[in-house]
């Protein structure tokens, strides 16, 4: 709005032709902040354009709402509502910040530092998958009150290695399976537990019965 409104103050001034007085142009260039203006010695505005550098910096400085919506063609309400789209990402991850501990970082130096904000950065990002796979899977939705839930269930799986063996994931079982399925993940070759039947398909075990004799 305010370049817009010096365009047109400037651009009014220079079709008119009429002069500034010397000493009133240092006033003029900073009403109009972020024009680039050139007088003649007489006073008239010979050009003017927009100051690229006083708009970065005043950018800089606007917050989120004015470096989100500068350079777009954008109407009043579709710029209110891209900027609405800020709240509605900030309360997703805040869900996420608390089980992730996302509080100081202990790191000395600065590589350090990016490098767990990244770590911190893709877990927000499987952790609202994992909640959004939840929430429209009834199954797990009844099974388990929130995504910490279906992360604690998974826990006990281990891939044990022995040296001289070879290594083996623990079998998946239970409510492991049902996440499993719901996520579409294909559990290893030999996790997935097979129920085998106790009951003797050779007949009744101990000494047979005697053969039934009928008198006449």
């Amino acid at each position: 709005m305010a370049i817009t409104t010096q365009t047109e103050v400037v651009q009014a001034v220079y079709e008119a032709g009429k002069p500034v007085p010397k000493e009133d142009r240092e006033a003029f260039r900073k009403e109009n902040n972020f024009m680039k203006i050139a007088f003649w010695k007489s006073g008239k505005v010979r050009s003017f354009e927009v100051d690229r550098e006083a708009v970065k910096k005043a950018t800089l400085t606007s917050g989120f709402f004015a470096s989100k919506t500068l350079g777009l063609d954008l109407n009043p309400m579709e710029a209110k509502s891209r900027y609405g789209m800020r709240d509605e990402q900030e309360k997703t991850f805040m869900l996420q910040k608390g089980p992730l501990g996302e509080d100081r970082m202990r790191v000395c130096t600065e590589s350090s530092k990016h490098g767990r904000m990244f770590i911190c950065f893709v877990a927000l990002i499987l952790a609202s998958y994992i909640r959004h796979i939840r929430d429209i899977k009834p199954e797990l939705a009844k099974v388990f009150p929130s995504m910490a839930a279906i992360l604690e269930e998974m826990q006990t799986i281990r891939c044990i290695e022995h040296d001289g063996h070879r290594k083996f994931i623990t079998p998946f079982v239970g409510d492991q399976i049902l996440i499993c399925d719901a996520f579409g993940f294909d559990i290893p070759e030999g996790c997935r537990p097979t129920y085998t039947s106790r009951k003797s398909t050779k007949g009744r075990r101990g000494r047979p019965a005697k053969p039934q004799t009928e008198t006449s």
